[in-house]
Parts: C-alpha cells; sequence; structure tokens
C-alpha cells in the first residue's frame, strides 16, 4: 500500500514494530492486530476440521510468520503471532479469556510502555 518495502529500512524484520518504525504507528498496530489474527483464524478454522491439531495451526502460523517462503525465510520475531496463539488457546482450548490477559498482559504492557518511551523520546 505505501510503495515500500520495510525489510530495507529498520531493523529489516517483518513485524508489527519495524512497520510502525519505517510506517507509522497506525500501520504499526494494524500489522499487529492482522499477525495475531493470523494464528487466531488458523486456529479457529481448524476447531472444525479437528480439534485436537489446534495448537499445531497456531504454531505453525508463528513458525511460518518467522520463516515466510514469499520472504527468502527472513520474517518478523512473531511476537504479535504468538499473542494470537495465546489467545487461541485460552479462548479455543480451556474456553475462558482469563489465561491470556494473566499470562500475556503483563508483558505486554511493558513492552508497549518501553516501545512507547524508545518511540517519543
Amino acid at each position: 500500500m505505501m510503495k515500500k518495502d520495510i525489510r530495507q529500512f529498520g531493523s529489516g524484520n517483518l513485524g508489527g514494530t519495524n512497520t510502525a518504525r519505517v510506517l507509522g504507528t497506525p500501520w504499526g498496530l494494524l500489522v499487529i492486530v492482522l499477525d495475531a489474527s493470523k494464528a487466531l483464524l488458523a486456529m479457529y478454522v481448524t476447531s472444525f476440521i479437528d480439534p485436537n491439531m489446534i495448537p499445531y495451526a497456531g504454531l505453525m502460523a508463528a513458525i511460518g510468520h518467522c520463516y515466510p517462503v514469499f520472504a527468502n525465510f527472513k520474517g518478523g520475531k512473531a511476537v504479535a503471532s504468538c499473542f494470537g496463539y495465546m489467545l487461541g488457546i485460552s479462548i479455543l482450548i480451556s474456553h475462558n479469556f482469563f489465561p491470556c490477559i494473566a499470562c500475556v498482559y503483563p508483558y505486554c504492557f511493558l513492552n508497549f510502555l518501553s516501545f512507547l518511551y524508545l518511540y517519543y523520546q
């Protein structure tokens, strides 16, 4: 959309943080949401096919984010994909949203605060 290859700028990763650095915060947040949705959607679709394979679908989505075929196996760090994975585990397997918030929220909030501090410094 922005006619820039973000792999040529910043850290060279395809993740949301580098996108925020190169294209701006709104685009970075969009990439983070889409990356998290990628793992969650893979797990949701797999729940209809074979519920026993739900964890593996999310794991493969996160690994696919780290090593995408179309980018010569140089992708992002899968932070948002792992958040989507944990969200899928807590919703689709344990049927409870609380484990995801209890385990991930403090780390995500700390990461978000450090991002804001470094970004607006």
